[in-house]
């Protein structure tokens, strides 16, 4: 549930300060929903975990924070937002995000009652009528929605098609929009059912995305991110393309055998854009792998306790400095008061 949650804010944050580049998407995501999947018998720790307090707060926490983003952005009150952004991922979703002139272009499609729809368009005709604004009516494939253009420019698409919320922000997207309306009077939906995947995130012009160049290499030009509940736990794939094919040799596995013994109860091995798992670990004491691979496990006799291994060129020098780092990570008021252990270092290992 937290990945989900995360997909949702990541989209907004990630998409934001695209430039008009192509006139292909940037973003492409579909979502099962989360209340479609927690009704499956393979969803019990879905389930569980959506129902918790805990979740609850998470997601109230998540959409407040966006909710104040966009109304920043707007120059509109919160209240607006507050109203209609918990409805975000509860049904299936269809968003696209691709540049334009000033702002991204943005599709977002999702299934919901008359009821929710109804207050989605309420509210999306509120925030024109403070701008002193009348909607413009218009009918497609026999349904009403509204247009509106703003004085800067800036044109939003919305209606609500038997039990879907239709929404395009920019002129670009109102091709889309009356597509989807056809296609839904045609088939009750606006695109074909996914039996594959519950999750589907397609990203391109990754150069324009700074969040991502961190992990992946400046010939990296798209990526896709495939996610699907089955016997109570998400399976999920990411497929990289690049420009240029990539070298046929990779560096052997150097696993440090002698430390890491059975019985096991988890073992994570990573390397590459792999290492994003590991940098929550290593950039809080600086460490950073000589060979690019980073080591997790725990043994079974002590599920609580979580050990990771690196390769580092000079490990007394390298032990030296991460002493000095660790006892000011462990002082009062430090990052390390949310983490318990100590630091062992084996010559001979």
């Amino acid at each position: 549930m937290k990945c989900t949650l995360t997909v949702f804010i990541a989209t907004a944050l990630l998409t934001t300060g695209l430039t008009k580049a192509t006139a292909e998407p940037a973003l492409k995501l579909h979502f099962a929903g989360i209340e479609n999947l927690i009704q499956r018998e393979d969803a019990k720790t879905l389930k569980a975990v959506w129902t918790q307090k805990e979740t609850r707060t998470l997601r109230t926490e998540a959409l407040g924070k966006l909710a104040n983003h966009l109304a920043a952005q707007s120059g509109k009150g919160v209240s607006i937002f507050n109203s209609i952004l918990p409805d975000i991922g509860l049904g299936e979703t269809y968003l696209t995000v691709a540049p334009g002139e000033r702002n991204p272009d943005v599709t977002f499609m999702a299934a919901m009652s008359k009821t929710r729809g109804g207050e989605w368009v309420k509210r999306l005709k509120q925030l024109s009528a403070r701008d002193g604004i009348e909607p413009e009516e218009k009918t497609q494939a026999g349904y009403t929605g509204w247009r509106v253009d703003y004085k800067n420019g800036r044109s939003v698409g919305f209606g609500y098609a038997d039990g879907w919320l239709l929404l395009g922000i920019g002129k670009s997207t109102f091709a889309a929009l009356k597509q989807a309306s056809q296609q839904i009077a045609d088939t009750g939906r606006p695109y074909p059912a996914n039996t594959e995947q519950d999750l589907t995130l397609e990203l391109t012009l990754i150069s324009q995305l700074p969040a991502l160049q961190n992990l992946l290499s400046e010939k990296a030009n798209a990526v896709r991110l495939t996610s699907r509940l089955r016997k109570d736990n998400f399976f999920t794939k990411a497929v990289v393309t690049y420009d240029e094919a990539l070298s046929a040799s990779t560096a052997k596995w150097e696993i440090p055998t002698r430390t890491i013994t059975e019985p096991l109860a988890s073992f994570t091995a990573a390397r590459g854009v792999g290492l994003a798992t590991a940098r929550s670990v290593l950039g809080q004491i600086q460490l950073k792998p000589a060979n690019d691979q980073f080591f997790a496990w725990s043994q079974a006799r002590t599920k609580f306790q979580s050990f990771f291994a690196v390769k580092v060129g000079d490990p007394v020098a390298e032990i030296a400095g991460l002493a000095k780092r660790i006892d000011t990570f462990k002082k009062p008021g430090g990052a390390g008061e949310n983490y318990i252990g100590k630091v062992v270092h084996d010559p001979k290992k």
